[in-house]
């Protein structure tokens, strides 16, 4: 039986590379993703958001199978997706991005 933990991740991208792999694995190679924040040198995504958002990740025997990104309303309106949101800019929120999880833990509950 396969042993969970449940973490925020480091803030240094150094710190923080298994889970940028983990990315690239599910977005380029699982999902054949077109996105322009690939690195495949490295075999990572790194994009505008990082490493400041906040990142929970689930471990399945010391390997991540699943995360989540959170980024705050200022971080945001850093970026070149800022004008997407367009009117809700006055507003305090969150950006919720990779909610992913493995392949072979989705649909297990």
């Amino acid at each position: 039986m396969s042993e969970f933990s449940y973490l925020s991740a480091p803030k240094s991208s150094r710190d923080r590379l298994g889970i940028y792999r983990f990315w690239y694995d599910v977005y380029h190679e699982e999902m054949k993703r077109k996105i322009t924040d690939l690195d495949h040198s490295k075999k990572i995504i790194y994009d505008y958001f990082e490493p400041e958002s906040d990142i929970f990740v689930i471990k399945s025997n010391n390997k991540v199978i699943g995360s989540v990104r959170l980024s705050t309303r200022s971080h945001f309106f850093k970026t070149p997706y800022a004008p997407m949101l367009g009117n809700i800019s006055q507003f305090d929120f969150y950006f919720l991005s990779k909610v992913i999880i493995q392949k072979e833990y989705r649909k297990t509950g």
